[in-house]
């Protein structure tokens, strides 16, 4: 608790705080009870479905519950307690003092397929696969097959241009291409 002043009589306490006494008299000290502040900044991500810092008053030892932030292509790995630079990893603090929590991330990071299907994928005809973090784009571009051309590529069984050369990244991907002959024949029949 915090010491706010003494509560009297009214017309006992004169503008300088000083009491006047004159008869018997009840004098109460008023107190405030302390309360410390959790502050949670969600740094891009969001805190109780919220990008805005979050603010909540706790009394002194009180237990505050922390849920874990959410980010969109992110794993959360903790918090940083803003006051010391220190880690924090808990779902709970006891509060003995004001607090700020901020969130810590790592992208996130996906599996992703490349089936040339008969032709070549960076000079390879096995399927290629490879790890790819949130938001990062995969080159398509010079997938050969010769005397073949790229009719389409299937992005996760969904056809996409073939011309889509640089592909962002937000999920495990499995591309596969699909070929047509570049080599065309005249066949002549003749009835004889």
């Amino acid at each position: 608790f915090e010491f706010q002043g003494w509560e009297v009589n009214p017309g006992q306490l004169d503008d300088a705080g000083n009491i006047e006494i004159h008869n018997d008299t009840l004098i109460k000290a008023k107190w405030n009870e302390n309360t410390y502040l959790l502050t949670i900044k969600p740094n891009g991500g969001k805190y109780k479905g919220s990008d805005q810092e979050y603010k909540e008053s706790f009394r002194p030892n009180e237990i505050a519950p922390i849920e874990t932030p959410t980010y969109e292509g992110h794993n959360f790995t903790g918090w940083t307690i803003e006051e010391d630079s220190s880690s924090f990893s808990g779902n709970q603090i006891t509060m003995v003092k004001n607090v700020t929590l901020v969130a810590n991330y790592e992208l996130q990071e996906y599996d992703v397929t490349i089936n040339p299907n008969g032709g070549k994928y960076q000079n390879s005809e096995a399927v290629y696969t490879t790890k790819v973090k949130y938001g990062d784009t995969i080159d398509l571009s010079g997938t050969v097959w010769e005397d073949h051309e790229i009719t389409h590529w299937t992005q996760n069984e969904e056809e996409i241009s073939k011309d889509s050369a640089e592909i962002q990244i937000f999920e495990n991907t499995d591309f596969v291409a699909y070929w047509q002959s570049s080599l065309f024949y005249t066949v002549t029949i003749n009835p004889n």
